[in-house]
């Protein structure tokens, strides 16, 4: 690989900061020229710089380079007394330095709409509809959505592919859509009901791997009752279906669990129980969470067995389990940090599709460099080891460094 100068590299950035502040001072004056109403016009100007040392995750072919991207993004978003609806489109265009990959441009839309005028008809109705379409360079294993704020890691938790695959793969150009409806209803204090409906479809550019279109609707109810200051107990009953090319399986899951409170700043809580489908004996289910608050941020240890079903990557039911060790740290109100590490185990349950151990530490800093420019330096490491006789994943290890910018204007009211 021909050797990165610190020439090329100043120049390289010296040209995007320009184009930011240029960007983002346009942001800013008009602005203030603002038309107030109930439209809501949000936009931003990314860039970032990674480096890459195995950027087709191979064991043998350990190809190294750096990606720098380019991401503007828009979005717009309305509210009223009877919905609100946002959308939000990035495109980002990636220009790679001395590797083999040509440069190109990626793109992601996602819309999100909730209906409050159901809840006033119905109290204790709730019903969202959540859109996520994209084209990206190849689907992450595993997502833990360090450094996310809290609405960003619910949206996620929603997806039905929102935290990974749960095995990385060769890169390939890939198209994914995930669409689904939520719908909540609070029958009581204690009681909550939920239904849900989503549709993924995933294609590959590459002929390693075969497109998928799956459906996936779930059923389920939880009791939650509090039966002390410190102490609350919960069941949770839930059923989960998938049919088109993910394999065609109603599991039924049952648990039960407690949370304590230990003192005024330390939880624990934990579940357990068994998930079952035909032709296969219950399975055994449970998950436990220690976790502290802390004056400047909070840490947490979260261990997880659970059984799920195959949809984007993975067709087959899979037992996965997890142990994930989060710390952040805030430093001031301009300045924080994050550490997660994590290791989990992926095995079919009743084929040799996928096998796979895979170990991940992120390492994040970010820092509010301005009112409306923020910076971030994000470290990540992944280590998958793919057993003998699984299909999917293959063993591999990489490294990547992270510096962006990201400018954001002032939201616009437009269309009163």
């Amino acid at each position: 690989m021909e050797k990165v100068t610190l020439k090329f590299l100043f120049l390289k950035w010296l040209r995007v900061l320009l184009v930011l502040i240029a960007v983002s001072g346009f942001m800013i004056v008009l602005d203030r020229e603002k038309i107030y109403g109930a439209v809501i016009l949000n936009s931003g100007f990314s860039v970032s710089e990674e480096y890459n040392d195995n950027l087709f995750f191979s064991e043998t072919d350990q190809d190294a380079g750096l990606v720098t991207a380019v991401s503007p993004s828009i979005g717009i978003s309305y509210t009223s007394k009877n919905f609100s609806l946002s959308t939000q489109y990035t495109a980002s265009a990636l220009f790679y330095s001395y590797t083999p990959l040509e440069d190109k441009l990626y793109h992601s839309l996602s819309i999100d709409l909730d209906i409050p005028l159901l809840n006033r008809q119905i109290k204790g109705v709730e019903v969202s509809v959540i859109e996520e379409m994209s084209v990206s360079p190849g689907l992450p294993g595993i997502s833990l959505g360090g450094g996310e704020g809290a609405e960003a890691q619910k949206r996620r938790q929603n997806l039905p592919q929102g935290t990974g695959q749960g095995v990385e793969l060769d890169r390939t150009d890939t198209f994914q859509n995930q669409a689904g409806i939520l719908l909540l209803y609070d029958y009581s204090r204690y009681l909550s009901l939920s239904s849900s409906y989503s549709h993924v479809y995933t294609r590959f550019s590459g002929s390693q791997f075969s497109d998928r279109n799956a459906h996936y609707t779930t059923v389920g109810a939880v009791y939650n009752r509090s039966i002390s200051p410190r102490t609350s107990w919960n069941g949770l009953y839930d059923t989960a279906w998938t049919t088109g090319d993910a394999e065609d399986k109603l599991i039924h899951t049952l648990k039960m669990g407690m949370e304590y409170r230990l003192t005024r700043l330390v939880t624990a809580k934990g579940d357990a129980g068994f998930s079952y489908f035909e032709d296969e004996s219950p399975k055994p289910v449970f998950s436990g969470e220690l976790s502290k608050r802390f004056q400047s941020g909070d840490m947490s240890v979260r261990y997880s067995s659970r059984v799920s079903t195959g949809l984007g990557v993975i067709r087959s039911v899979t037992e996965n389990q997890s142990v994930v060790g989060t710390v952040n740290k805030k430093f001031s109100e301009r300045m924080n940090a994050y550490l997660q590490v994590s290791h989990s185990k992926n095995k079919a349950v009743s084929t040799n599709e996928v096998d796979v151990t895979t170990f991940k530490g992120d390492a994040g800093f970010f820092v509010q460099l301005l009112e409306w420019l923020n910076g971030e330096l994000v470290y990540s490491y992944l280590k998958q080891d793919s057993q003998e006789g699984s299909l999917l994943g293959q063993d591999g290890e990489r490294n990547l460094v992270t510096f962006s910018l990201t400018a954001t204007s002032p939201p616009w009211r437009v269309l009163k």
